[in-house]
């Protein structure tokens, strides 16, 4: 919320009181904006704000469906997402594979190791 210089990443908790993000983290989550997200950090008060520094976050939901997260790997035909695990993802359009080392996250069906992608969305851009 806000306009340049003073943007602030702000969300708002199922409890209602909204939370200001500050932190390596606050542009990530500021992606994310209509997912359901779980910040995990210790929230404390500053003036008239409730403030969290994440240290980690957790995409719940985005449009309903959890998402599949992790860096991107595009390796000549082959695109695969890279986390805990490595899942091939078919049908990547070309402004996904754009984002190779991009934080990303997928959502589409999975099956035998392998996402069919039906949307996707940067969380951190590549590192040049």
């Amino acid at each position: 919320m806000g306009a340049d210089p003073m943007v602030m990443v702000v969300v708002r908790p199922a409890d209602g009181d909204p939370v200001r993000v500050q932190g390596a983290l606050a542009a990530e989550v500021s992606r994310l904006t209509g997912a359901t997200v779980a910040l995990f950090g210790e929230v404390r008060s500053e003036g008239a704000w409730r403030l969290i520094e994440p240290t980690t976050y957790d995409i719940l939901a985005i449009d309903g469906q959890k998402p599949h997260v992790g860096t991107l790997v595009v390796e000549g035909t082959e695109v695969r997402l890279e986390s805990d695990s490595s899942l091939r993802l078919n049908g990547a359009p070309e402004a996904l594979r754009r984002e190779r080392g991009a934080r990303v996250y997928v959502i589409g069906p999975a099956r035998d190791g392998a996402i069919t992608v039906m949307s996707f969305g940067v969380i951190r851009p590549p590192q040049p």
